[in-house]
């Protein structure tokens, strides 16, 4: 179905060049032009994420990555 598009969705806190739902989506979209990624806990992984979802030579998406983080439980509702 070329009018669709592949949504990845990943833990920022894994190694990405492992991610068997990146693996899958690179044998139904061989030109990489239907991926988008979207990754959690983005809040673990700060250091080097933003290195890890622009290596070309690991992981092609070419729609782009949407990261999210809920840090809530690591933070009282005391802290403002």
């Amino acid at each position: 179905m070329e009018e669709s598009i592949i949504l990845n969705v990943l833990s920022a806190t894994i190694d990405f060049s492992t991610c068997e739902s990146l693996r899958m989506s690179e044998t139904v979209d061989k030109t990489d032009l239907r991926s988008l990624a979207a990754t959690s806990k983005a809040h673990k992984s700060l250091e080097g994420l933003f290195e890890k979802v622009t290596a070309d030579d690991v992981v092609k998406i070419s729609l782009g990555y949407c990261s999210v983080g809920n840090p809530i439980g690591e933070e009282s509702y005391g802290e403002t």
